[in-house]
């Protein structure tokens, strides 16, 4: 993204955080550009360096440790909002460990989580007392990545399409 010009695109930018080899971006992502949403991809590591698209501002987003890291720089780099999939909101297992929790709680940007119920790393039963300007949407019966068990009537796939929906709600792009 460094030195190049690109054209001003037309609908919301969504600079998101995940690793090249995640199956999880490589479905969510694609399925946003096609309705309208200009989407660069960052490695996490590189997502602090990433506040803006030329002179318009962007959305921040990211999955799992992407996610985690685009809240935690957020707040320096004033991005219209969050989109956040998977949010790690503490170490898998152990729920009484909160930092990323405050972490998202500080965050000024208004913030949507897309979250699987049955997340290891934050799951509506362990989740409470979130900033009012993040909303979570729960996936019914996924998993970290989304995925549900197969008695659910449902599918990855299906949740997936789901949650690009609702952020693209959120991005003020139609589902």
């Amino acid at each position: 993204m460094t030195g190049s010009s690109m054209p001003e695109p037309e609908g919301p930018v969504l600079v998101f955080a995940c690793t090249g080899d995640d199956p999880l971006g490589q479905v969510f992502l694609p399925q946003l550009a096609e309705r309208g949403v200009a989407v660069v991809r960052v490695d996490p590591e590189e997502a602090a360096l990433v506040g803006g698209y030329g002179d318009r501002s962007a959305y921040l987003g990211g999955f799992s440790r992407g996610a985690r890291l685009a809240a935690r720089v957020a707040n320096d780099l004033t991005p219209m909002g969050l989109v956040l999939l998977g949010y790690p909101f503490h170490p898998k297992g152990r729920p009484r460990e909160r930092q990323a929790l405050e972490v998202l709680a500080q965050v000024r940007a208004p913030s949507l989580v897309l979250q699987g119920e049955r997340d290891l790393y934050g799951n509506r039963q362990v989740i409470r007392g979130v900033s009012p300007r993040v909303r979570i949407e729960w996936l019914a019966d996924g998993n970290h990545r989304f995925v549900p068990r197969a008695a659910a009537g449902t599918t990855q796939r299906q949740l997936i399409e789901q949650a690009v929906g609702l952020a693209c709600g959120f991005m003020g792009r139609p589902a």
